[in-house]
């Protein structure tokens, strides 16, 4: 209730509240259970930081888009998008090496066949970005959203594989 009257408010109380719910989500996770939890809270936490950085950007995007209004805001978020999605890659993977030390669960476990579907999605979201970036050099504008929208759906479809790999047992039992 709390947060109902303060948000929009407080630019500084934003920024507290959003980092609060970030910060108790890390700590609600697989990464409170590992022999280093310090370690992987933070990991977890700068990991959802970013992608929520990436998300909320993208989605934005889109809806400029419709407005017809994305040509000002894309260079601005392009810069971010490529860090949004470095640093998760980066967390990520020393998160996911901190939960499954033994390289060999990414092809014997089924949390590894996700994990690796995830990496493909990811991959694809570097490749669609980098044309999006290209793209836009070249043409100072983007003339049509289909990049913007296959971005979404791999946006998407890692939320599922995410969400999947949230319900499947950790490897540290």
């Amino acid at each position: 209730m709390l947060g109902l009257y303060l948000l929009e408010r407080y630019r500084y109380m934003d920024a507290f509240w959003v980092g609060a719910i970030l910060f108790v989500k890390s700590l609600n996770s697989h990464a409170i259970a590992t022999n280093t939890p310090s370690l992987t809270v933070g990991l977890n936490f700068i990991h959802l930081l970013f992608v929520a950085l990436w998300l909320a950007g993208l989605f934005y995007t889109l809806i400029l888009w419709k407005k017809g209004l994305a040509h000002t805001f894309i260079p601005t978020f392009s810069k971010m998008a490529l860090l949004s999605i470095v640093v998760p890659t980066v967390s990520g993977s020393i998160y996911a090496w901190l939960l499954a030390p033994i390289l060999s669960a990414l092809w014997t476990t089924e949390w590894g066949y996700w994990m690796i579907a995830k990496l493909v999605v990811v991959s694809g979201i570097f490749v669609i970005g980098a044309l999006i970036r290209d793209h836009f050099k070249k043409n100072a504008s983007l003339q049509d959203a289909s990049f913007l929208y296959f971005d979404a759906s791999l946006a998407i479809t890692i939320v599922i594989i995410v969400g999947l790999l949230t319900q499947l047992s950790s490897l540290l039992n």
